[in-house]
């Protein structure tokens, strides 16, 4: 499907048939909760950001007047959860694709990290928001800077739900990624995760920790190898904590 959304479709006609129908109708077949229809979203997601990524750049305003007309209808008042959270992703696709003036983008960002931390989202979901998240960043260095800082306190809160904290150490390895690579160094990242895993009482910050390293090597790539060096006793410290849930 990802396929066929990418490099099928021809002209405006079809693009944006192809993109209301997965507003409309497809995620809306996905609101059952069981592992088939979580499956299918991610599915249809992905396709949507295939569409997105293909041809954004030549039918941003008309894709983005299509969220907007479905936002406003009364289907987009209607709309399930997979369709909010298609609302959520497709918007930052389309954000790489608009002007940094365009009065729409500031909505976006916020939109994105409620449903990052959301306690319901699945992994994929976390993924899926995490890939349209650097864009945004460079689009607002002072939001983003605002950003890192309250998702690094939210991934290495000792409180935090285990879903919003993969969530936000996920997105601190996106919002890293949109900064630059000095962003670690400028900000004092791997400090405070080292900082973090050193919490002898509570075993849920040190798994933070261990997240946060997760998300800035999934996100940066062969950007992060300059920090491996400096990450692997920490690493290799995890291998023998006492709780299970940090040496997994």
């Amino acid at each position: 499907l990802e396929r066929t959304f990418a490099g099928s479709l021809q002209g405006e006609q079809l693009v944006v048939k192809a993109f209301r129908f997965l507003l409309r109708q497809g995620l809306g077949l996905t609101n059952g909760g069981s592992p088939e229809s979580l499956e299918l979203r991610d599915v249809l997601l992905a396709a949507g950001m295939s569409l997105v990524e293909k041809h954004g750049q030549e039918f941003a305003d008309v894709l983005f007047g299509a969220v907007e007309e479905f936002e406003d209808s009364g289907a987009g008042a209607a709309a399930g959860e997979s369709a909010r959270l298609g609302v959520a992703v497709f918007l930052g696709a389309l954000s790489k694709h608009l002007g940094p003036d365009n009065p729409k983008v500031p909505e976006i960002l916020p939109r994105l990290l409620q449903r990052l931390l959301d306690t319901s989202s699945t992994a994929s979901v976390q993924d899926a928001i995490v890939k349209v998240m650097p864009p945004l960043m460079k689009q607002d260095k002072d939001k983003a800077v605002e950003t890192l800082k309250q998702l690094m306190d939210t991934a290495l809160g000792p409180k935090t739900n285990i879903v919003t904290r993969r969530g936000a150490a996920m997105g601190l390895g996106a919002t890293v990624k949109g900064l630059s690579i000095q962003a670690v160094s400028q900000h004092n990242i791997l400090t405070e995760i080292q900082e973090a895993y050193g919490n002898k009482k509570e075993h849920a910050v040190r798994q933070g920790a261990l997240l946060c390293l997760e998300g800035l090597t999934l996100n940066l790539g062969r950007l992060f190898d300059p920090y491996v060096v400096n990450s692997l006793p920490l690493l290799l410290q995890a291998f023998a904590d006492p709780n299970r849930d940090v040496q997994q």
